[in-house]
């Protein structure tokens, strides 16, 4: 009998994970109609959170002692307070790069300390998320955690939830890191072209600084949940290289879409299943470049909250939809 209700259980539980999977893909498909991005994607990210809610019913103080007990154990890890003080290096350094040019220094401090904050957080974003859940399987931990009143589903998502907030925290150390050293600089360099006719605010470079940083949280998020979902039914080694594989190739999305939708009849160089082949990547792979908005604050663009607002909720919408495929990976692997 309990071996029934068991099953049962396993089988809603699986309905329900693919139920929103299914309204993930949606709402992330819904998300690039031109025009309708913000307000469809803003409900999917609301339907999606209800039904998860409602109909998984997860016991909450389960998923919070998974969380902080991952987050209390990934601060120990060497090889991230190596990547934080590496980090935390290279943006110092960003200011002693000096040219005859104030705009060109300014442009200089913002790519490289960004830029550095980026390359930082990947790294502790993959290798956190791939060694999570592949050490406690090595460890044989896992089953003595599962064997209390945690189910499979909310242990992979206070594993996801505890890593996120690592990788939350690093990512604050480092931004408030550079964001010290370009008040130290800025003010001065902006100066310096105002005094020869540039129009630039240094307010409104700030705030761009701050909209860049916010982004690559979210990035960093989407990149985590990629690197724990191979991690449910793969090792540790396959799910960083899956990672960093997706990552770079996320960076080069409107490459993939320049492809797919390549329709000059006098040039008949690209086969068929090549366009195929690259509109299947473009739909599937999240668009990473479009976390990375240097190029705007390097040639002084106008940055939105609108824009920050629709590649944040992308970003989210994606991870909860990996993270609910990372449970059912996970609600199927025998240990």
């Amino acid at each position: 009998m309990d071996k029934k209700r068991g099953a049962g259980v396993a089988a809603r539980s699986l309905a329900i994970m693919l139920l929103l999977v299914a309204i993930g893909l949606v709402a992330l498909a819904v998300l690039n109609l031109q025009g309708l991005r913000l307000l469809f994607g803003s409900l999917a990210l609301l339907l999606v959170g209800i039904a998860a809610a409602i109909l998984l019913q997860p016991n909450f103080r389960a998923i919070y002692r998974v969380a902080s007990a991952t987050f209390f154990e990934a601060r120990r890890r060497r090889f991230m307070n190596v990547i934080l003080i590496f980090a935390v290096i290279l943006v110092g350094l960003s200011s002693f790069f000096a040219t005859l040019s104030p705009s060109a220094e300014l442009n200089m401090l913002l790519d490289i300390g960004l830029g550095s904050i980026r390359l930082c957080g990947m790294l502790i974003a993959v290798f956190l998320g791939a060694r999570l859940i592949a050490d406690e399987v090595d460890k044989k931990t896992v089953d003595v955690i599962l064997a209390k009143p945690v189910r499979r589903a909310e242990f992979v998502i206070g594993k996801f939830l505890g890593a996120w907030i690592t990788v939350t925290c690093f990512l604050l150390v480092m931004g408030v890191a550079f964001f010290i050293v370009y008040q130290i600089k800025a003010p001065q360099l902006v100066a310096k072209m105002q005094a020869v006719g540039m129009a630039l605010s240094l307010e409104e470079t700030s705030a761009n600084v701050l909209k860049a940083t916010l982004l690559i949280l979210f990035e960093m998020m989407v990149l985590t949940s990629i690197a724990i979902t191979v991690s449910t039914f793969a090792s540790w080694i396959f799910s960083a290289v899956f990672a960093f594989t997706t990552y770079f190739a996320g960076q080069l999305s409107s490459y993939f879409h320049h492809i797919a939708t390549f329709n000059d009849k006098s040039v008949a160089i690209i086969n068929p299943s090549i366009k195929m082949f690259s509109w299947v990547i473009y739909r599937l792979l999240p668009h990473f470049e479009f976390f990375d908005i240097r190029e705007k604050l390097l040639t002084h663009d106008p940055v939105y909250w609108e824009m920050i607002g629709m590649t944040a909720g992308h970003g989210v919408l994606y991870s909860l939809v990996l993270v609910a495929l990372a449970c059912v990976f996970f609600s199927y692997r025998e240990f």
